[in-house]
């Protein structure tokens, strides 16, 4: 049964699954919303249009460096793979989720100790995370398909174009992961990745 996390809460990954290698990172949302009404409550809410919510995952060294930036743009790093790019909130290029980034954390670099996992909006414009309804970030077993634990991102609200939403971490020589919610008015990625950095 998955572990629902608050902001700050942590969970053992490893330590908690004995001989769990590969996890699945899966980001999933919809269209954007604009209230609606009793209307858009029946349809969904998701009269606002399109939103581009995009994943990445930083992966910070044991000095604080980064090695690689994992996104739709880069989608392959030592042990991490992103699967592709949803750039509506219909198209699923996750097994099961709108983006999903896969990671073999046998095969992640022993001085690579921290994958800080990303969320923004594309070319946010005027729109936010307060538009995003029913948005969660979650953590599988690859394999299975089982869902470790679930982050929810609903808290964020309006002016949050950019998020670190969590990291996996090592910890003790297990993998661990914390659920940050760190929003941001950034949107830009780049940018993104030296707020985390500083």
């Amino acid at each position: 049964m998955a572990i629902n996390l608050s902001k700050g809460g942590s969970i053992d990954l490893t330590k908690n699954n004995p001989g769990l290698s590969k996890v699945t990172l899966g980001l999933s949302w919809g269209k954007a919303s604009s209230g609606g009404g009793l209307l858009g409550a029946l349809f969904g809410g998701n009269s606002g249009g399109a939103i581009d919510l995009d994943s990445a995952i930083l992966m910070v060294d044991d000095a604080g460096r980064k090695y690689d930036l994992v996104y739709f743009g880069h989608r392959r790093s030592q042990g991490v793979y992103h699967k592709g790019d949803d750039r509506t909130g219909n198209n699923k290029f996750g097994d099961y989720d709108n983006e999903e980034i896969e990671i073999d954390l046998n095969k992640v670099p022993t001085h690579v100790t921290e994958l800080n996992i990303i969320a923004h909006i594309y070319n946010a414009g005027s729109k936010h995370f307060g538009q995003v309804k029913g948005a969660y970030a979650r953590v599988l077993e690859t394999d299975t398909r089982n869902e470790l634990v679930r982050y929810n991102l609903d808290e964020q609200g309006k002016g949050i174009k950019g998020m670190v939403v969590g990291k996996v971490y090592r910890y003790r020589g297990e993998w661990k992961f914390k659920a940050l919610g760190q929003g941001t008015s950034e949107h830009n990625l780049s940018n993104i990745v030296r707020t985390i950095l500083s």
